[in-house]
C-alpha cells in the first residue's frame, strides 16, 4: 500500500489499552535467499526454534553469514536448521544485511529449501517504520495520525495473513510498506505515540481498513471487489486525489 488519502466511513475509533506487553508482530524483511548477514548493535545471541536452546552468542557487532546448505541452513559449524532466533542484548538494534530493525530476527527455511527472515517487533515499534513509508511526512499532522490509526487496524486486522508461510505480515505492497529504521522520523514516531493503541472497529471487531494512493475520483463499494459487502466501505465520490500524479487510472 502507498497511501496519500484515506478514504474511510468512521463508524467506530476505540482506544486498546495494551496490557504489559504491547502485541509482537512477525513481519517477513527478506524472502528466498540463498545466504543473509545478520547482526545486532551490542551483539547478540542464536536460539534454536522452538526449543530455545542455545547455539552461539556473539559480543560485538560483526555480522554472522547464514547460508542455505543441503539439508535446511546453517552458519559457521551448524548445520541442518530450519528456524532460529537473534535475540540481541540491551534490546540494541539488529541489522539484516546492514539495514536497521527494532526487536528480533527469526530466521527459517521456507517451503523452496531458501531463507526468509522475520522480525519480530511490538505493533507500536513497527509503526515507526510504517508511516513515512506510506505517506509523505510533510502531511497535516491529522492526517498522519488518521495514518497511524489505520495502519494500526490493519495490521491488528491481517497480523496472520501469511501464517502458512511462517509469518505473519510481509514488508511490501502485499501487506504495508515496512522499511524498520531507514524510514523511521521523529513525526512518525510522534503521531504513533499519540495516537498509542487506538484502532477503528465495526460491531467490535477491527475493520479491513484498506487505504489507497489515489481512487481515481471515486472508492469501489466493497461488494465489487472485497468478496463481501461490508458496510462502511461503500463507494464514494473523492475530490481530494484530483492533483496526485496517478489520479487517472486505466484499470
Amino acid at each position: 500500500m502507498r497511501s496519500m488519502c484515506v478514504t474511510l466511513i468512521l463508524f467506530f475509533f476505540v482506544g486498546l489499552h495494551w496490557a504489559s506487553e504491547i502485541p509482537v508482530l512477525d513481519v517477513a524483511v527478506l524472502e528466498k535467499k540463498s545466504s543473509v548477514y545478520l547482526s545486532a548493535q551490542h551483539g547478540f545471541q542464536v536460539f534454536n526454534f522452538p526449543n530455545r536452546k542455545k547455539l552461539f552468542t556473539r559480543w560485538n557487532g560483526k555480522s554472522l553469514k547464514f547460508k542455505v546448505t543441503e539439508r535446511g541452513f546453517g552458519f559457521l559449524n551448524f548445520n541442518n536448521l530450519q528456524s532460529v532466533t537473534i535475540e540481541p542484548f540491551k534490546k540494541g538494534l539488529v541489522y539484516v544485511n546492514g539495514k536497521g530493525y527494532r526487536g528480533k530476527l527469526k530466521l527459517l527455511e521456507d517451503r523452496f529449501g531458501k531463507l526468509t527472515v522475520v522480525n519480530l517487533v511490538d505493533i507500536e515499534s513497527y509503526l515507526y517504520g510504517v508511516i513515512k513509508s506510506e505517506m509523505l511526512i510533510n502531511s497535516p499532522i491529522e492526517a498522519l495520525k488518521a495514518q497511524a490509526v489505520v495502519a494500526r487496524t490493519y495490521a491488528i486486522k491481517n497480523k496472520d495473513k501469511f501464517r502458512r508461510e511462517g509469518f505473519g505480515l510481509t514488508d511490501d505492497v502485499r501487506s504495508q510498506v515496512y522499511n524498520g529504521i531507514e524510514d523511521e522520523h521523529p513525526i512518525a514516531r510522534k503521531v504513533v505515540k499519540y495516537t498509542r493503541g487506538k484502532i477503528l472497529t465495526y460491531e467490535d471487531e477491527p475493520i479491513s481498513g484498506f487505504y489507497h494512493s489515489a481512487c481515481g475520483g471515486s472508492t469501489l463499494a466493497s461488494k465489487d471487489w472485497h468478496g463481501k459487502g461490508v458496510p462502511y466501505l461503500k463507494s464514494k465520490e473523492c475530490k481530494w486525489c484530483s492533483g496526485y500524479k496517478n489520479y487517472v487510472w486505466d484499470y
